[in-house]
């Protein structure tokens, strides 16, 4: 039996009748997750937990804007949240495309279905970390190769940079850079932008969007470590980019 993963969940819209419609088939479709409502715009990024989920009316105080500022305020602040916006009009998903963030977008006209679709996606997503490293003569435990940021070659070691409880750690595998591309490139969120480094895509555009991404030389990371995409690898970087984005909306 597989296990299913828990989630935070934070849901908020000014319309009583629709929160509650919405709460009432989040709790059937995931009994085993925390659901926390809000009728009003009185939530910070700091009250949501990583990795937490936010579901968000685009409509929230009556203006067509009023969940995308709010949104891109939270993500800003957090950004690890997963951002969900929902409304009645259809078209929003569109007009939503400035998010500068990856994004998931329900139908309140079809709610059941989209919301559906969309745990079913991330958890797909979430199974698929269940792949791990076996970091062999190392005091750490496996590490799932999608929280991998960079993969870097250190002469006979790779270097693995990874988040643990909002600090990075380092730690240094006895293999080949090429044994180590071969396992991650499966899982087509990794671009290669020079010959010794591997970064995570994923984590890329959680952090800065797509816009921030397209066209730029160099990145940095985390800390003061500065990524430089090489000449020859910044067409499949950019598309790279591109896809890992386009795969929520």
């Amino acid at each position: 039996m597989q296990y299913h993963p828990s989630y935070h969940i934070y849901l908020i819209d000014d319309s009583h009748a629709d929160l509650a419609m919405i709460k009432t088939y989040l709790m059937e479709l995931e009994p085993n997750s925390i659901i926390e409502t809000f009728c009003s715009n009185k939530i910070s990024a700091e009250h949501i937990v990583n990795d937490g989920i936010l579901f968000i009316d685009c409509n929230l105080n009556e203006t067509a804007d009023g969940g995308y500022r709010i949104a891109e305020k939270i993500k800003r602040s957090n950004k690890t949240v997963r951002i969900v916006f929902i409304s009645w009009h259809d078209n929003f998903v569109f007009d939503y495309q400035q998010f500068s963030y990856k994004f998931y977008f329900v139908r309140k006209s079809n709610y059941k279905y989209d919301i559906e679709r969309f745990f079913t996606k991330i958890s797909a997503e979430y199974l698929s970390i269940q792949k791990v490293f076996n970091l062999k003569n190392t005091k750490e435990c496996d590490i799932s190769v999608t929280n991998v940021i960079l993969a870097h070659s250190q002469g006979n070691y790779v270097e693995l940079v990874y988040p643990r409880s909002n600090v990075f750690h380092s730690i240094y595998v006895l293999n080949t850079f090429k044994n180590v591309e071969s396992e991650l490139n499966p899982f087509l969120i990794f671009a290669k932008v020079n010959k010794g480094l591997l970064v995570n895509c994923r984590y890329l555009v959680s952090c800065y969007g797509v816009q921030q991404l397209m066209g730029k030389s160099q990145i940095l990371i985390y800390n003061n470590f500065v990524v430089r995409i090489s000449r020859k690898y910044k067409n499949s970087f950019n598309s790279k980019i591109v896809e890992v984005f386009n795969e929520s909306i």
